[in-house]
């Protein structure tokens, strides 16, 4: 009898605690929110970009304008009438201490005002042509967004008179100089590769220039044709290869100056792939009074022809000493000073005349540009490209040999009119 007393107890015990336990579960918890709780949102407001830098730089055929910001912004482009707006979104519209005047060639007019409600920047470019609008890219890390505004046509140069030069006026060499030293100065001989004939020759008579002052004789001209091995340089619509083109004009220019008595470098003689350190090396060393340097020109669009002929101007140009280096800024400085650009612009319009009076081909014109390939050359420098490869005409007449020999005659009688021209004192 206990026992079942006992049993029923315990039976009434649980059935007491399910219930409760079950009654439990189905009440509701109030809960009170904890004192001074912070909830965050789902996304903070994003902090407006800043713009940290504004530089440029003129290249060939085209200004490049770069705006570096701390963090991405957005941008919608208008275009009419010569005026190129860039308006800029999600930045303030602050204007960087560290920028440069991009007004020059391409750019007849530039101004940064801000944007609607003193938000944003508006960049508004006054542009030297109305057909091709500048193109905007966008590149991370840092953010920036690069305004390529395209080169108009240009026209040749004014004459000028003939310059005046010393003699025993060499130019100095800076105490420090950024380029690479080539072990040895190449002493091969030159084995021209030979274009490659898939039109009838032209046959074009070019008598050549005497040389009026024989003080002038074994003077040294450095000849350095564009591109090699590896560097093909622009490639034609049959596959000719500019670098074979160039050097097939450098080597027969070579043999005719060395005929009509001047000492002529090569930079280099064969198919070989060379630095522009090496190259800029190799001029320098043979103390050349006259660079040249050849190659064929290339437009996407194929509707350009003709020679043209460029020589260094450093007007506007962009130096960075903290990228370049130290001492860059003051070597690229001593270089400004002592090397005669007015030498290469007449050299320059000596090239234009004659290739155009010879060959009976349009004058893409004689112009100064900060070309990367011709900078720390210590003398008289001028880059000649000698047609279009991509043009149709000119395409095919640089695949005639005697063609090229008409341009390497028309080259050699620019460097006699050069110094039958200069006036020593």
């Amino acid at each position: 009898m206990i026992f079942k007393k006992w049993l029923r107890c315990f039976v009434i015990i649980y059935l007491l605690f399910v219930c409760t336990t079950a009654w439990a579960q189905m009440r509701p918890i109030a809960t009170t929110p904890a004192p001074n709780l912070l909830v965050l949102p789902k996304s903070l407001p994003k902090a407006e970009a800043v713009l940290t830098a504004l530089r440029h730089s003129v290249r060939e055929d085209h200004t490049r304008v770069v705006l570096e910001f701390n963090s991405d912004v957005k941008y919608s482009t208008e275009f009419k009438d010569k005026i190129f707006r860039l308006l800029i979104t999600g930045c303030k519209n602050l204007v960087p201490t560290n920028k440069s005047d991009p007004v020059g060639r391409d750019i007849e007019k530039f101004f940064i005002n801000s944007g609607p409600d003193r938000s944003g920047l508006i960049l508004t470019f006054h542009i030297n042509q109305t057909k091709i609008m500048p193109l905007v890219e966008s590149v991370v890390e840092p953010f920036r967004l690069i305004i390529s505004v395209p080169a108009g046509e240009f026209a040749p140069n004014s004459a000028i008179a003939a310059p005046v030069v010393t003699p025993s006026a060499q130019p100095v060499q800076p105490a420090a100089t950024p380029v690479v030293q080539a072990a040895a100065i190449p002493v091969a001989i030159p084995v021209a590769t030979p274009a490659v004939n898939l039109v009838p020759e032209i046959n074009i008579s070019v008598p050549l220039a005497k040389l009026e002052n024989e003080e002038f004789l074994g003077r040294t001209v450095v000849i350095d044709a564009g591109h090699g091995g590896s560097d093909f340089g622009a490639v034609g619509e049959n596959g000719p290869k500019e670098k074979d083109i160039n050097l097939s004009v450098a080597v027969k220019l070579y043999e005719i100056l060395k005929k009509i008595g001047f000492r002529a470098v090569l930079i280099r003689g064969t198919d070989s792939e060379l630095s522009q350190s090496q190259r800029i090396s190799i001029a320098n060393k043979n103390g050349g009074d006259l660079y040249i340097s050849v190659h064929t020109g290339y437009s996407n669009d194929g509707s350009k022809h003709g020679v043209a002929c460029y020589y260094f101007d450093p007007v506007g140009y962009y130096v960075d000493g903290r990228a370049a280096g130290a001492g860059y800024d003051a070597v690229f400085s001593e270089w400004i000073k002592t090397t005669r650009f007015d030498l290469a612009l007449y050299l320059s319009k000596k090239i234009n005349e004659r290739l155009t009076g010879h060959l009976n081909t349009k004058s893409r014109g004689v112009r100064g540009l900060p070309l990367q390939s011709l900078k720390f050359i210590m003398n008289p420098a001028v880059l000649v490209e000698i047609g279009m490869l991509s043009d149709s005409i000119d395409g095919k007449n640089l695949l005639s040999e005697k063609y090229l020999q008409a341009i390497a005659e028309s080259l050699a009688n620019a460097v006699v009119d050069f110094f039958n021209g200069i006036v020593v004192r």
